[in-house]
């Protein structure tokens, strides 16, 4: 069974590769299940039904006009929705990838006198995230 290191990954947004700022990334797909059971049934009978996605990215903010408050910036303005791409493993030939469209959700940048600044952002995907893999 092969293993990868979480180091390896890569996130894209907006066109443009962020590893470089994140330590962390948590993405989600979910698919709802609705009942679909009826008075006479004696367990639970569901089928899938809408699916989902999210990413939680965070990391070490640097405020350069550049960097990443930049693309944080362009992603909380952007009505139209942008381009996420997340390899969980590097972008090798043949190694899965999830993509889709996106929104920023929220945006959060804590400080703390004794800590070095992060930053975190949710995105919130429309239209589900697809698997493929890379060419």
């Amino acid at each position: 069974m092969g293993k990868s290191l979480g180091r390896t990954a890569i996130i894209q947004t907006v066109g443009t590769d962020i590893t470089t700022w994140c330590n962390s990334a948590d993405f989600q797909r979910v698919v709802d299940l609705l009942d679909s059971h009826t008075f006479t049934d004696t367990a639970k009978e569901v089928l899938p039904g809408l699916a989902d996605a999210t990413v939680g990215i965070g990391g070490f903010y640097d405020d350069l006009a550049t960097l990443i408050d930049a693309y944080m910036n362009t992603m909380f303005n952007d009505s139209d929705g942008f381009t996420v791409n997340i390899y969980p493993v590097g972008t090798a030939s043949g190694k899965a990838y999830y993509t889709g469209q996106a929104f920023m959700r929220s945006q959060s940048i804590p400080l703390n006198v004794a800590e070095l600044t992060t930053f975190s952002f949710d995105l919130q995907f429309s239209g589900g995230a697809a698997r493929t893999t890379v060419a």
